[in-house]
């Protein structure tokens, strides 16, 4: 960020800068509020309460619907099982009631940023969709490889593997599917008839539930 600019004019800058190049803003996420801002126990982590958290997301969610009235800012937040003294499960609803009621409404959806290294994942993400769609809220999942892959084979075929493990094995049914990679891996977009490319992931997934 520009030394001596709040977020706040930094992210209106943003936002003004698109609509002025004719660009269409559907959905905004803000990226694990909730977990940095409350969950992390570290010294330098911010301690906030949910109240807070709430509120200013709500702050900037007002912030981005006043350029892009119909955009939907919703929420992503990490599935990682201890990392929630509760339970993962109870503590985002108590997250997301505690947003609803701070801002007057829900989030219009919701995204899960997976453990997978946790092999009760699907049993676990399957309870949160059901929790986020009876409260409302649509669901969304990130499929991705994992941070130690060494090639654009492995990545993809872990990333097949997590959607089919969650929808064809476990009956999920997400609203929004996510591709998307920290990772080294895939290296290349394209070709889409190459199954290790990112593109080639993309295709895998739409022919499976074409």
């Amino acid at each position: 960020m520009p030394y001596g600019y709040s977020i706040h004019d930094v992210t209106l800058a943003y936002l003004d800068r698109l609509r002025g190049l004719n660009a269409q803003v559907t959905f905004v996420k803000v990226d694990e509020p909730y977990f940095f801002a409350n969950v992390v126990n570290e010294p330098n982590a911010c301690h906030w309460t949910v109240s807070k958290i709430a509120a200013e997301v709500g702050q900037y969610a007002q912030l981005v619907r006043s350029v892009y009235p119909k955009a939907a800012v919703g929420d992503v937040e990490p599935i990682i099982a201890t990392a929630y003294p509760k339970g993962v499960g109870t503590a985002l609803k108590d997250w997301h009631d505690k947003y609803r009621k701070v801002t007057g409404k829900p989030f219009p959806f919701f995204i899960a940023d997976i453990d997978f290294s946790n092999p009760e994942w699907p049993a676990i993400v399957k309870a949160i969709e059901r929790t986020t769609q009876h409260d409302g809220m649509r669901f969304g999942i990130i499929y991705i490889g994992d941070e130690q892959d060494t090639s654009d084979a492995e990545w993809s075929g872990k990333a097949v593997a997590r959607f089919e493990t969650y929808q064809q094995d476990n009956g999920g049914r997400p609203d929004y599917v996510l591709f998307q990679s920290w990772q080294p891996y895939p290296q290349y977009c394209l070709p889409e008839t190459d199954p290790t490319t990112f593109t080639g992931v993309l295709d895998a997934y739409i022919s499976a539930f074409d």
